[in-house]
């Protein structure tokens, strides 16, 4: 039996030969492949889903790879929503907007002047 057919029969509420398990390992995955400090038994450059098949783990698919940029400035405009994945088939750009974005060492840091009201539609 693999992890789909684990998924799927407890899903349903059927029993499976082992648990099913699919674990959250993407935000260690990320710190640890940002910094090049992953384990020995992997490349730097190894996946996320090679991480899980060395674990044994099924991939964990929900939530995007937030951190899977085109480029390093492709977060810049993140804490807004406004998203620019690796995986997208679209690059959304803000046309029109003043930022001031600093680097000082590993942390990035943005100031969007705003004067004005904001309308949702």
């Amino acid at each position: 039996m693999d992890h789909r057919e684990r998924m799927l029969k407890a899903a349903r509420g059927e029993w499976t030969d082992q648990l099913p398990w699919a674990p959250r390992i993407d935000l260690w995955y990320n710190a640890n492949s940002s910094s090049r400090n992953l384990p020995a038994a992997l490349s730097q450059e190894a996946t996320l889903d090679e991480v899980a098949d060395l674990i044994g783990g099924a991939y964990h698919k929900i939530v995007p790879e937030f951190l899977n940029v085109r480029a390093p400035e492709d977060n810049i405009d993140r804490a807004l929503g406004v998203y620019r994945l690796r995986g997208m088939a679209y690059r959304p750009e803000l046309t029109g907007v003043e930022r001031e974005v600093r680097k000082e060492g590993d942390v990035t840091g943005g100031h969007l002047p705003y004067s004005g009201r904001i309308r949702v539609l």
